[in-house]
């Protein structure tokens, strides 16, 4: 799967610069309201500390506060309106790659390679779970490219670029805040381990449902010539409860660990709340550009982390499609040509018989 990544490296790069542009345009924007915040601050009480400008950079002496406080809002505007518009764009050039060009090559491989396999492989696997690699398995591959190659990459990005934002405005803080991290990963990790197995079973059941359907839509001639409607009937409910009972597990499974991880986020903002509100209260930090600013990034990393689960959780029902796919594409083939093999030329629908002859053995 990573090399059909790598062959659209280009698409895939640039997405991921999009994201990176957005990264800092968030960035930029709580910033800008942290300073906004510490600025009103500065007016409203004169003990309060001078707000602290970006490298230094002061506004003009007889700029006043309402004249700075438009100009950031006007600020925050704008890149408020450059964001929607590169989500926009961002979110349809990554369509575009993943279903015009990965999915779209990747079912003419999978067909392409059908057409190559021997009789064996078409014995020792049912038609419907052959069909099924075809259409729904093959987008379980986008998924996995999407969630993985690109989305993982961007949270893992976000996440790294946020925490060295915390550690700058206040180290103490940030541990305090991220406290919970390694609880939440080794949670995830178990998570891990019991679905992946799970969302295979699940394919397995699935491909028996659809063919217990195709054996009766085939064979309904049979199925009404020989009254064997209670029978069909009762097979497919056997099916579908089979299908219904492990995708509940599934569930089951993933209404604990979808709130567990909010749970933690939760106790994060508690931690921000009591010590940051010290800190600031202690002239330790700054309200605006510290505790304002550090809310917003814990805001973004929590809900990084939120995404985070639902791609995992993705991520593991996508490989479960993704090993299908590529048991077809890396199946050996029994049948194939000598190195010596000469090309059959343009047929030109002519038959010819030379030197046969027919005759009866005694």
């Amino acid at each position: 799967m990573v090399g059909i990544a790598w062959r659209h490296r280009r698409s895939c790069l640039g997405l991921l610069a999009q994201q990176c542009a957005l990264l800092a345009l968030t960035l930029t924007g709580l910033g800008l309201m942290g300073l906004g915040i510490d600025t009103i601050r500065s007016q409203v009480d004169s003990t309060a500390p001078a707000p602290a400008w970006p490298g230094g950079w002061q506004p003009p002496a007889e700029t006043s506060v309402m004249t700075a406080i438009v100009a950031l809002a006007g600020a925050m505007l704008s890149i408020a309106l450059v964001r929607g518009g590169m989500n926009y764009w961002h979110a349809i050039a990554t369509a575009r790659l993943v279903q015009r060009q990965i999915v779209v090559d990747l079912r003419s491989e999978v067909y392409e390679k059908l057409q190559q396999l021997s009789t064996r492989f078409y014995r020792e696997q049912s038609s419907t779970s052959i069909i099924n690699r075809v259409t729904g398995d093959a987008q379980a591959v986008r998924q996995f490219i999407e969630c993985m190659v690109l989305q993982m990459v961007i949270l893992v990005l976000s996440l790294g670029v946020y925490m060295i934002y915390m550690l700058r405005i206040h180290i103490g803080l940030t541990i305090a805040c991220l406290a919970t991290m390694p609880l939440l990963w080794t949670i995830s990790m178990r998570f891990c381990r019991v679905v992946r197995p799970a969302y295979d079973d699940n394919r397995r059941l699935m491909d028996r449902l659809l063919q217990v359907v195709t054996e009766n839509v085939r064979g309904v001639y049979v199925v009404r010539g020989l009254s064997r409607e209670a029978t069909e009937l009762e097979r497919f409910r056997a099916a579908n409860l089979a299908a219904k009972n492990q995708q509940r597990f599934i569930f089951s499974r993933l209404s604990r660990f979808t709130p567990t991880a909010e749970f933690l986020s939760c106790l994060n903002l508690a931690a921000l709340l009591g010590y940051g509100g010290y800190l600031v209260i202690t002239d330790r930090l700054a309200l605006g550009t510290g505790l304002i600013v550090f809310s917003g990034l814990l805001q973004q990393f929590s809900s990084q982390i939120s995404k985070m689960v639902n791609v995992i959780n993705s991520m593991q029902q996508s490989l479960a499609g993704a090993r299908r796919v590529f048991e077809v594409l890396d199946a050996p083939l029994d049948v194939v040509d000598l190195p010596t093999a000469r090309g059959m030329p343009t047929p030109r629908g002519e038959l010819s018989f030379e030197r046969v002859s027919f005759g009866y053995r005694p």
